[in-house]
């Protein structure tokens, strides 16, 4: 089902930036610790505080960004622990998601800009889904969204799995088909039966459930027909919201409906 929330996402994207460890300022002290998953010494078993965090985002990024959470973790497994922050970048929600890795040569910033992270979603957009040892993040990125009239705004989430592939965190999704497999069996359905949401779209509440069922395989045109119901609604939400996902859909049909609903829209 799609949540309701004020803040504004745009799908992840992950930008990488490097910086050497000499700076001009006053080393905090988190950035000369050891970061060595070993037991005796991790700092996922005596984790910083989130003073000391914000002090070496500080000192990397020199901006004023609030971290509102934070956790070590064994992402890349090769030894050292890799620093996952949720920031404020001056939104007023805690969206981003900063990556810190320390080696010989310094430090190593990846970026993911607008994670749907909160609250208790932060400890699950770290996950080791293989049991392996070494954990993935699954990030929630907007796909489409839904604007009524009376100022509310629902958007609608895609959770995407990064992982480290030696050289980066890149979308390897397709490599953890089970997780989506789960989240298919867990996702409840014909939820807009339910009296408090009936004034919801049908579009809205089945296009989640709708996507997972494209990832797999299953059925290319999931959620067509339920699209193309909101398409031929009066309301321009609504008609818009069909639009995002008859563009997501993405196949000749959903394709040619595009064209006549982007007149409305010029």
């Amino acid at each position: 089902m799609a949540t309701m929330t004020l803040a504004f996402g745009l799908i992840g994207a992950l930008c990488a930036f490097h910086f050497a460890s000499a700076q001009n300022t006053p080393t905090p002290g988190l950035a000369s610790a050891s970061w060595s998953s070993g037991v005796e010494q991790s700092l996922i078993a005596k984790p910083p505080s989130l003073a000391e965090v914000q002090a070496l985002v500080n000192h990397l990024r020199r901006t004023d960004f609030t971290v509102c959470f934070f956790r070590f973790v064994n992402l890349r497994n090769v030894g050292t622990l890799s620093l996952v922050t949720f920031v404020d970048e001056g939104s007023g929600f805690c969206n981003h998601i900063d990556i810190v890795d320390k080696d010989a040569s310094g430090f190593a910033l990846s970026e993911i800009e607008e994670s749907r992270a909160s609250g208790d979603d932060y400890g699950k957009a770290i996950q080791d889904l293989d049991a392996s040892g070494v954990s993935e993040l699954v990030v929630k990125n907007d796909f489409a969204s839904y604007l009524p009239d009376n100022g509310s705004v629902y958007f609608l989430q895609w959770p995407t799995i990064y992982r480290w592939n030696g050289s980066g965190y890149v979308d390897e999704s397709n490599d953890f088909r089970s997780y989506y497999q789960r989240l298919l069996k867990a996702t409840p359905q014909e939820l807009w039966r339910r009296p408090e949401i009936a004034a919801l779209p049908i579009c809205l509440d089945t296009a989640e459930h709708a996507k997972i069922e494209r990832f797999l395989g299953l059925d290319p045109e999931a959620g067509f027909d339920d699209a193309v119901t909101c398409a031929g609604n009066n309301s321009p939400a609504e008609r818009e919201l069909a639009l995002l996902l008859l563009a997501d859909i993405g196949t000749p049909e959903a394709l040619r409906h595009i064209q006549a609903l982007s007149h409305d829209f010029n």
